[in-house]
């Protein structure tokens, strides 16, 4: 069990005044350097989800817009959203990002400026932020920016299938073999192996339904 926090520690702009428990949960009733009062969960402050009592966050944003103008850009949406799925518990996306100890590089975690510098402009609004190795951290050299279709291909959900010793995802096998995805999984449906519902191709003259009772 981790040792409770203790009054005149200090995390970030945070001074705990006091440590208590509230229902099932402790919670620190904290004085930001603002000189604002804030309570904040204790596992938040220990692991540095909440920093200030928002004050933090309004001057990046101020800083932001005063230094680049670019708070409102998809770049700058991409970063904030990198920062919050790997910092902060209350993010949706938390247990799949800092949950399992992804991080954000220390160069890129206080500055978009560097981040910029580092990964550049989107080549389109619809590319998204992504990591080369899915269980590295956000870094230079491990990200990029993807397509859509690429994100897809990249999700840990991907279902990827060896055929001649060439292992694929679905959407590419799919793409290769002139399949579209429906027919590939109506295919399944019937009892086709999955070699087969790649392999042979559709044929104009014959449905896959009657080819499907020729074959059984």
């Amino acid at each position: 069990m981790q040792d409770r926090l203790k009054t005149g520690d200090k995390f970030f702009r945070l001074t705990i005044l006091k440590v208590f428990k509230s229902g099932m949960y402790w919670r620190c009733e904290c004085l930001c350097d603002c000189g604002k009062i804030k309570i904040v969960a204790e596992r938040h402050v220990r692991e540095g989800a909440t920093q200030s009592c928002g004050c933090l966050q309004k001057e990046r944003v101020r800083e932001s817009e005063t230094k680049h103008g670019d708070c409102y850009s998809t770049e700058y949406k991409s970063w904030s959203g990198m920062i919050q799925r790997c910092n902060n518990p209350r993010d949706i996306k938390y247990k799949n990002y800092g949950g399992r100890g992804i991080k954000v590089c220390e160069r890129w975690r206080n500055s978009y400026e560097n981040f910029l510098e580092d990964v550049g402009r989107k080549p389109e609004k619809s590319y998204s932020l992504h990591r080369i190795n899915n269980d590295g951290d956000y870094e230079p050299n491990n990200v990029k920016w993807a397509t859509p279709a690429e994100q897809s291909r990249y999700k840990t959900t991907s279902r990827y299938i060896m055929l001649n010793g060439i292992s694929k995802c679905i959407t590419d096998w799919c793409r290769i073999k002139k399949i579209s995805r429906n027919v590939f999984y109506d295919r399944l449906r019937r009892g086709w192996s999955e070699t087969d519902a790649l392999s042979i191709i559709p044929d104009k003259g014959i449905k896959d339904k009657e080819r499907f009772k020729l074959n059984e």
